[in-house]
């Protein structure tokens, strides 16, 4: 249960980052943008 939390807690945080990349523009950041 504990493993299933911690995955849990990468996949949001690994969304929250993307989510934030893909909306502030940062060309650093965006790198799938080309």
């Amino acid at each position: 249960m504990r493993s299933l939390f911690f995955s849990f807690m990468v996949f949001m945080a690994a969304f929250l980052f993307g989510g934030y990349a893909y909306f502030s523009g940062d060309p650093i950041l965006r790198v799938g943008e080309g």
